[in-house]
């Protein structure tokens, strides 16, 4: 976790004059984020979703599943979060943000931005409560991996 954004930097440098599209989660961003700066500086094709895409719930969300699975207090994997596309804009990035269903039109527009266009990023809030019911799976598979070592 923390390394996403790094790795889509490398896929930029790797395929010069295509844009590359990078879903992420906003804490798994603020890991990094100084990281946005480097893409800006260097004017790369990249399209970041939190959900820089960026799934934006206000915390860790796997890691909410796992403690309300487990019947402890959520309140450790969740964390306030700055308004991301303000802050990529601040950057010198161009930011959306989209606060529900009816901002969803936003991400065609998006998707359609050509490589010489720099760094997007697009900040997507989602429900914090929403209990993906594959989180489940997730945990199971960490949980089995983590046995395995």
């Amino acid at each position: 976790m923390g390394q996403a954004l790094p790795v889509a930097i490398g896929a930029c440098f790797a395929r010069p004059g295509e844009r590359v599209h990078h879903v992420t989660a906003d804490g798994e961003l603020m890991m990094s984020l100084a990281e946005l700066h480097t893409a800006v500086r260097y004017h790369l094709p990249l399209t970041v979703i939190v959900i820089v895409i960026v799934l934006n719930d206000h915390g860790f969300g796997q890691e909410r599943h796992n403690l309300t699975r487990a019947g402890r207090a959520r309140d450790h994997a969740a964390h306030p979060t700055p308004d991301l596309a303000a802050l990529a804009e601040a950057m010198g990035a161009v930011g959306y943000r989209v606060d529900g269903p009816d901002g969803l039109h936003t991400l065609k527009h998006v998707l359609g931005h050509r490589p010489d266009e720099g760094v997007i990023l697009v900040d997507i809030h989602v429900d914090p409560g929403y209990l993906n019911p594959a989180s489940a799976h997730v945990a199971a598979a960490m949980s089995a991996g983590a046995h395995g070592l």
